[in-house]
């Protein structure tokens, strides 16, 4: 996006953007494939719990480009 001449304040909307989908990708896919509740309901806390984090280091390295 840096080459195309997007703004950063856009790139940084890009990044949260897709980030929002991912959550519900994989809790539908465990429930369609019939894990049990534990495992996906855990493996969502985490990464409910490290998202401000990444998304945060994906923007702050978006400044850098």
């Amino acid at each position: 996006m840096a080459s195309l001449g997007v703004s950063l304040g856009n790139q940084q909307l890009v990044v949260l953007t897709l980030a929002i989908p991912t959550a519900t990708i994989a809790t539908m896919l465990a429930v369609q494939n019939h894990l049990a509740p534990d495992e996906y309901v855990a493996t969502q806390m985490l990464s409910t719990v490290i998202a401000p984090l990444t998304m945060g280091f994906l923007m702050w390295g978006l400044q850098l480009v």
